[in-house]
């Protein structure tokens, strides 16, 4: 038996929005349609959505309620709500920009294949070019130093990169100057990388303070090609457990949160480096990999801020001296548009030199995989200094992420590489946390993977279990987990769950909550139905709405007698978590603990009302 097509209403002031959804079947409407005595009393379960006018357009509530209200919802511990990325609220905190103005020369110096060479447009274009190039060395995470100096000239071979960071200072025989910050991918010969080799490259891709929808808003390009051309898979049920950056990264990385690890705070009496903690790059290191952490963010990175950082280098490829260089230079020269140093001409800050800072990261990111063709790789990247501050910028790094996806592509490195592309948590500001959406969307960052081609054809049992699990509730700790289990894909009797991290090849619990997935309730995202009483105004009010529309709908057929309401039997209020409303921000600098002063105004309230209808019209003659 075919249930009744689902029916969409809305009052004449667009504030209110009903959806119907009968359990019973035509025939059994037939049935009742052709009773010539008495009346019958038809029992319908609907479900009705309270909302301001200023938060959703009608069209766009009717395709959220439709996903929303999926047929296992009520057997599915956590729901997340669907949101509108186009919702009215959080749009105004939106706009576009223009592409970052960066110098017009060109740049003089290029890198590519672990070398640096003068260009040969700027040879012609300057003729002889002599330059100096001083490799950036590092002291620790927060200070660099120059340790060796190289010339190179123009029409030579290429030098041979010892490293991957260095400033150059040119000039042309007509006395022209140009000076950068360069990076270029070193091929490393230590035995770091000589031991055993796995498969399948990690590339991890992320960008600062970009919620799921605001993922949809500024990254079109990206998605689109994530999702249509690489299959990509987007973990809906995403959920952060901690305030900012470093609570998304140490669970993530080390499978722990920063309580959880020795303390190494700049202002404790007793200093400590975070060296020693368990980072899963370690993990990868020992079983081959060569391993890269890539920050732009020198001024506020995940673990300098108020940490100490690391003494050593914790990987074989580290960008931080790379970004310290770079934040030094532009201080050299201290305004908003600072003035190109080659030739005087304003540049954005968005810049080096000729380039897009996004496309400075995503070219070292091509030299990575290119310098390292026959190695594995465990590559993390971390953009935050576009979108940290104003997540408006981050659209100019679209078509950068784009093209290096569509290369890494065309060069069949995707071929044995699982891509992520992920966000640490959504916007913080106090005008976005002050929207309800906007608490909401803070706590559902972005997160997809895509495998290559051939996985699910090997790995069907994981590759399924991963595409039930993009809509279950999981967390950074489930993602350190799958990290873990990629290293052992084979290995049937590998340990991939821990107890708060589930692999998300391993098929997570319906009934998972929060609690046990290691969210603290302020946290957490999931709607729950809660019961509301029969007496309630709004109750009543929806009860009779929803009468008038069905009354509305089967007016049209002669032989249907007209509904009245005759009881109200049950009701519930599908709303976020007290605990949510309440959340301000974070009452400590570390991010521990939560001010829990604040009292959104929920206008979203979506009720389910059992009704009991009377007919009170005899039907004389059947259809």
């Amino acid at each position: 038996m075919n249930p009744l097509p689902t029916i969409y209403s809305s009052l004449d002031n667009d504030n209110e929005f009903l959806l119907v959804n009968s359990n019973l079947s035509e025939k059994t409407l037939r049935k009742l349609r052709s009773f010539k005595f008495g009346i019958a009393l038809l029992v319908i379960c609907v479900t009705y959505f309270l909302s301001s006018v200023r938060s959703v357009r009608r069209s766009n509530l009717v395709h959220l309620l439709t996903k929303q209200l999926q047929p296992d919802v009520g057997k599915q511990a956590c729901v997340h709500p669907k949101l509108n990325p186009w919702d009215k609220s959080m749009m105004k905190h939106f706009h576009s920009v223009p592409s970052p103005k960066c110098s017009e020369e060109d740049d003089w110096v290029e890198t590519g294949n672990g070398s640096v060479w003068i260009s040969q447009k700027a040879i012609q274009k300057h003729g002889d070019i002599t330059c100096q190039l001083s490799y950036i060395g590092r002291i620790d995470d927060f200070e660099t130093k120059y340790y060796k100096v190289v010339q190179i000239k123009g029409n030579e071979k290429p030098h041979v990169l010892t490293d991957d960071y260095f400033r150059t200072k040119c000039s042309s025989k007509y006395g022209e100057k140009y000076e950068n910050v360069h990076a270029g991918a070193a091929v490393k010969t230590t035995n770091d990388i000589t031991r055993e080799r796995s498969t399948l490259n990690v590339l991890f891709l992320g960008f600062d303070s970009i919620s799921h929808m605001t993922f949809i808003r500024k990254l079109p390009k990206t998605l689109d090609y994530f999702t249509n051309e690489l299959n990509g898979l987007v973990l809906n049920g995403y959920n952060i457990v901690g305030d900012g950056t470093p609570q998304a990264f140490f669970p993530i990385l080390t499978g722990k949160t920063e309580q959880e690890l020795p303390s190494a705070l700049k202002r404790a009496k007793e200093k400590r480096f975070i060296d020693s903690f368990p980072w899963i790059w370690n993990e990868y290191r020992q079983r081959g990999y060569v391993t890269s952490f890539c920050e732009d963010f020198p001024t506020s990175g995940m673990f300098t801020t108020r940490l100490m950082g690391f003494k050593d280098k914790p990987t074989d490829h580290f960008m931080r001296p790379f970004y310290l260089e770079v934040h030094k230079m532009e201080n050299e020269n201290p305004i908003s548009n600072f003035l190109d140093r080659t030739f005087g001409t304003a540049r954005d800050k968005l810049c080096i030199g000729s380039k897009r800072k996004s496309e400075v990261f995503m070219n070292y990111v091509k030299q990575l995989y290119a310098v390292h063709s026959s190695n594995p790789k465990f590559t993390i990247g971390f953009l935050g200094d576009m979108s940290h501050d104003d997540q408006n910028l981050v659209e100019t790094a679209d078509v950068d992420l784009v093209n290096l996806l569509k290369h890494l592509k065309s060069t069949g490195n995707l071929n044995n590489t699982i891509l992520i592309l992920m966000s640490d948590h959504g916007a913080r500001y106090k005008e976005v946390r002050a929207e309800l959406q906007g608490k909401y969307e803070e706590r559902m960052p972005f997160f997809g993977f895509a495998f290559p081609p051939w996985f699910k054809h090997k790995y069907p049992k994981e590759y399924n279990n991963f595409r039930t699990n993009t809509e279950r509730l999981s967390t950074p700790f489930d993602i350190h987990s799958t990290f873990r289990k990629i290293l052992s894909l084979d290995d049937t009797k590998s340990v991939d769950q821990s107890e708060r991290g589930i692999s998300l090849f391993t098929e997570i619990p319906k009934s998972r909550t929060c609690h046990e997935a290691g969210i603290p309730i302020h946290w957490c995202a999931c709607l729950n139905w809660h019961t509301a009483s029969v007496s309630d105004d709004r109750v009543k009010s929806a009860a009779e709405f929803v009468t008038n529309k069905i009354n509305l709908h089967i007016g049209q057929e002669k032989a249907c007698a007209k509904l009245s309401l005759h009881n109200i039997t049950r009701a519930l209020q599908f709303l976020p978590d007290s605990s949510l409303v309440k959340f301000l921000g974070a009452a400590d600098v570390d991010g521990v603990h939560a001010d829990m002063s604040d009292n959104t105004y929920v206008d979203n309230v979506m009720y389910q009302v059992w009704l009991i209808h009377s007919q009170i019209k005899l039907i004389t003659k059947p259809l």
